[in-house]
């Protein structure tokens, strides 16, 4: 199966490689994510399937949905499918023994308010390691000199 290229560390152990690329996606998609307000008022859980193809080069493209799409987050997951597909993500295209091949396979984003709320924590602790990174590294500013000294 076809990997993220930053999971191939995992000494080319196919399990390790497969779930890492998995957690991989989920943080990624969940870091660009903006969970819609309504369906964050309603609880709103779903889940979506996109069909997508890595090809020899490892190149990804396709990205069809596998259901009519048509809720706030269906849109939310169209975006960030589309993100991706612009992103810089490198992959290892499949292969099949030595050969490497062109894969189609199932990628799924995930709307779950947990994540969500995990996610929300993320961001927050984020901004203020930010904030005291940049208070830290603020130059001191000496008092003015007086006036007539």
């Amino acid at each position: 199966m076809p990997q993220l290229i930053s999971c191939a560390t995992s000494n080319g152990n196919m399990y390790k490689m497969d779930r890492c690329t998995n957690m991989a996606l989920k943080a990624w998609f969940l870091a660009n994510m903006q969970y819609p307000a309504e369906a964050l008022k309603l609880k709103s859980q779903e889940k979506f399937g996109f069909i997508a193809v890595v090809d020899t080069l490892g190149k990804l493209s396709g990205l069809e949905p596998t259901k009519v799409m048509s809720s706030e987050c269906a849109m939310e997951a169209h975006r960030l499918v589309q993100l991706l597909l612009e992103s810089d993500q490198t992959w290892i295209s499949g292969q099949q023994g030595r050969k490497k091949v062109k894969v189609q396979f199932e990628l799924c984003v995930e709307f779950n308010v947990a994540d969500w709320n995990a996610e929300l924590l993320r961001r927050q602790k984020m901004l203020e390691v930010a904030r005291q990174d940049s208070i830290l590294k603020s130059p001191k500013v000496d008092s003015l000199p007086k006036k007539g000294k």
